[in-house]
């Protein structure tokens, strides 16, 4: 399967793909991240992302990435909630939802 269309999978279908073995977890983690990188200087969707994210290969969200806006707390990552004053602010646990997240099997970029 190409990068474009691993970048085009629905969520339900990474998870079906790569829960039956069909599908390798960091190759849909990989096609994103380069997305990302190809469109985010246009867009700046993103202020912060994990380059090293991990997906899960089992799990409801196996396969699946995550962006999270920044005002849930992603472990290493800004948590400025949209704020200048909170620049520098990086948290030290995930929050709940992204717990969450991980725990299901999702990467969070």
């Amino acid at each position: 399967m190409t990068e474009e269309e691993l970048a085009w999978l629905g969520a339900v279908e990474i998870a079906r793909r790569v829960n039956a073995g069909e599908l390798d977890p960091q190759a849909v983690v990989e096609a994103h991240l380069a997305r990302i990188s190809h469109y985010n200087p246009a867009l700046n969707a993103f202020i912060d992302l994990d380059r090293q994210a991990r997906a899960g290969s089992r799990g409801s969200l196996a396969g699946v990435t995550v962006g999270a806006k920044e005002s849930y707390q992603v472990k290493g990552m800004s948590w400025t909630w949209s704020s200048p004053k909170f620049k520098d602010q990086r948290a030290t646990e995930d929050s709940a939802p992204i717990a969450f997240f991980r725990e299901a099997g999702a990467a969070i970029l």
